[in-house]
Formats: structure tokens, sequence, C-alpha cells
């Protein structure tokens, strides 16, 4: 699909602004650029779920346990309990990761087919 520039794009901005969020105290650009990236990454799926008829199977759960990983670890650093971020960060990018490799792999076996 032509339109893969949209997921690694957002996938980019994502990095990016975690990365700032982490390491600088420009939080709302941080913010605003991890809202795009996101956007990004859901306008693609979306749009090829549409398209080539991607049906959303077990690598959603990876997404859901990614993003699970993330509030949890957000709301007990918020709490002051005595939590690296990164304890939570690490795993939950991984689980991400692990979801887009799983995507791709299945569109990938969705477009041979036709």
């Amino acid at each position: 699909m032509k339109q893969k520039w949209l997921l690694f794009t957002g996938l980019i901005l994502l990095a990016l602004g975690i990365i700032l969020k982490i390491t600088t105290q420009l939080i709302i650009l941080s913010v605003l650029l991890i809202i795009i990236g996101a956007f990004f990454k859901l306008y693609y799926i979306v749009r090829t779920s549409i398209k080539c008829g991607y049906k959303p199977g077990y690598e959603l759960l990876f997404l859901v346990a990614g993003l699970t990983i993330i509030f949890i670890g957000k709301y007990l650093t918020n709490q002051d309990i005595a939590l690296s971020i990164w304890y939570f960060l690490i795993p939950a990018v991984c689980f991400k990761i692990v979801f887009v490799v799983l995507f791709m792999f299945k569109l990938k076996r969705l477009s041979s087919r036709t």
C-alpha cells in the first residue's frame, strides 16, 4: 500500500514526542507530537482495514496491553509511588512494536492473496 508513510510518520512523531516529553520541558509540543502521531497511525489502520479487508485479530491484544501498561505507569508515577516510568514504558513500547509487526504481516498476507 502506498500510504505506509502515514504509519511510519506516525511512529516517528510518537517517538519524538515521547523523547521530547522525557528529555525537555516542551510539554505542549511533545503532547502535540504524540497526538498527531497517534492520529496518523489510527487513520492508517482504519483506512487499511476498509480498503484491504483487514479484520482485527489477536494482534490488537498487544496494542491494548501496551496502552494499558502506559496508563498504569502514568497513574502510578502521578501517585508519587517510587517507580520509574521506564519500568512501564519499555514493555509498553515493545508490545506496541509487536502489534505493528503483526499488523504489517497480516496486511502483506492479505495483499498477496489479491
